[in-house]
């Protein structure tokens, strides 16, 4: 949220504590690349989306949490997604995406070879 100059992050704290570090993060993102403030809802009261900003927000954050050379080193120790969440204190998904956007995977697969 917005309030003049100044940015305020909501979030629900109810949701795990990984899933709360991806929230924050994603948010912060969204700071960082200067998306420019847009109302949650639109005039039907319902949710207003754009997924390339919220792509590249995704993208970013991912980024920050877990750097390519982390997710690329944890998959080459054979780490599973779960874990690698536990160890970076995100959530599944975001450990998921990270390991699927680095390649790491697929490095690890033409090592292999």
């Amino acid at each position: 949220m917005f309030f003049q100059s100044r940015r305020v992050i909501v979030h629900n704290d109810s949701h795990s504590p990984g899933r709360q570090v991806s929230n924050l993060c994603h948010e912060v993102a969204h700071g960082l690349l200067l998306h420019t403030p847009r109302p949650a809802l639109d005039g039907r009261g319902c949710r207003d989306w754009d997924d390339q900003i919220e792509d590249e927000a995704d993208y970013l954050a991912s980024t920050i949490i877990i750097p390519g050379k982390a997710a690329r080193g944890a998959v080459r120790r054979g780490l599973s997604e779960e874990q690698i969440a536990e160890q970076c204190g995100c959530s599944i998904q975001m450990a998921r995406r990270r390991v699927n956007q680095s390649g790491a995977r697929r490095l690890r697969a033409r090592r292999s070879a």
